[in-house]
């Protein structure tokens, strides 16, 4: 089948869009909370890593259980509900000034989300033909980064203007409208609430299944493990950067929206460079070049001075999106090919649950670590932390090849 077998199924290209829109609320969100915190609230970076927290803990608790939940539920009717709910609490961010009930509503937020990935994971299976999964998969990193340029760019640039509340505001509109495209598609009844019928087995044997799942399948307990270890290694100064950018350019805020849409930049050219593929071969080299990617960036960024070039940590923001882009790649297209329509949203949700422990930990630990000795030796350890990490991939990294690597073909055009 071609890519444009993909882009006519009107299914997919309806769930793509909701998609689409959700993630670039995200983006304006995301921007619009930490310029609140940072700046408007000028809250120390404790309380900034505590948003991760508050996003991350609902992840590491639940999300390894979600996937179990629905499994057998309508996966369009699940997104349909989360995105609503997600909506209604985003809306209500708009009427909080209290920094502590913010995070609450944050966390709940979260709690929500745990349902909605991996329902999205599983969806592909059931509306997308194997031949195209990683055309989709491609697709939906391309527009997850293209949010990443977008939204963070256009949502500084309105939160200096006007109020970062805006940017609040706009996701909680895009929330509205992926709901009413998924609604669309529910009405059409075109999806099903599972791709197979299987044996009833009960909630914590299927919960166990998926961690078996894991442990025995050597290429994703390989990705997922350094993958973990990359996350905490980045997430320990990822949420201190508004700190760094509020010490060494007080009076240009917007700074943190361009650098953020950069890294959505150097997100999109590698997935659109990866995308003309139909399979990767050996996932675990494109994870070490990531890691050699983030370090490059964390120990660059730890030698920055007042007198910094804005083309600089520009160019450091594109170098970081490639390694988050092969990072996203990687995980995402491991899930889809080492599962089956009845354990990949178990799969995803177990990834999600080990992926939000370290986001959990590590700002806290990065925090800490800030608070005693100050932003810029703490992002030197991180990126010689990750050169440490990809080293010892490097050195493993046969344990997860226990087959030959596919052959790398181009995606039929």
């Amino acid at each position: 089948m071609t890519a444009h077998s993909l882009l006519s199924n009107k299914v997919f290209m309806r769930v793509f869009t909701s998609y689409s829109l959700s993630m670039l609320g995200i983006y304006f969100d995301r921007v619009a909370i930490f310029l609140l915190f940072a700046y408007v609230w000028q809250e120390r970076p404790l309380m900034l890593a505590l948003i991760a927290v508050a996003i991350a803990l609902p992840q590491t608790l639940i999300s390894q259980f979600t996937g179990v939940f629905i499994e057998n539920k309508n996966k369009i009717k699940i997104m349909l509900l989360a995105d609503v709910s997600t909506a209604l609490l985003t809306f209500s961010l708009l009427f909080i000034s209290n920094t502590w009930f913010f995070l609450v509503i944050l966390s709940l937020r979260s709690t929500i989300a745990t349902i909605h990935f991996p329902a999205e994971q599983a969806i592909i299976k059931q509306i997308v033909p194997e031949s195209l999964v990683m055309r989709a998969v491609s697709l939906n990193g391309l527009s997850a980064q293209t949010s990443r340029i977008i939204g963070p760019v256009v949502g500084a640039t309105l939160a200096a203007l006007y109020s970062p509340l805006l940017c609040i505001f706009i996701n909680g509109v895009t929330l509205i409208l992926s709901s009413l495209l998924l609604l669309s598609v529910l009405q059409e009844g075109k999806t099903t609430s599972s791709s197979k019928t299987k044996k009833k087995n009960s909630f914590w044997g299927d919960w166990r299944e998926g961690w078996r799942i894991i442990l025995k399948t050597r290429t994703l307990l390989f990705c997922f493990f350094y993958s973990f270890l990359g996350f905490f290694a980045v997430q320990m100064v990822d949420v201190q950067f508004p700190i760094l950018f509020r010490m060494l350019a007080p009076d240009r805020p917007e700074i943190m929206g361009w650098i953020m849409s950069f890294v959505g930049i150097g997100s999109v050219l590698i997935i659109v460079f990866l995308s003309r593929y139909k399979q990767l071969p050996y996932p675990t080299y494109l994870l070490i070049i990531s890691f050699l990617c983030l370090g490059i960036v964390l120990l660059s960024a730890g030698f920055l001075t007042t007198e910094f070039h804005l083309s600089g940590p520009l160019l450091m923001a594109i170098v970081l999106g490639f390694g988050a882009g092969l990072q996203m790649i990687v995980a995402q297209y491991v899930i889809q090919t080492e599962t089956n329509g009845e354990t990949i949203a178990r799969v995803s949700s177990l990834y999600n649950s080990i992926i939000s422990l370290s986001i959990l930990i590590a700002p806290l630990v990065g925090a800490f670590l800030v608070e005693i000795l100050s932003i810029h030796p703490v992002l030197r350890a991180s990126g010689i932390f990750l050169f440490c990490i990809g080293a010892v991939t490097f050195l493993t990294q046969k344990i997860a090849h226990h087959k030959e690597p596919p052959a790398l073909m181009k995606q039929s055009s």
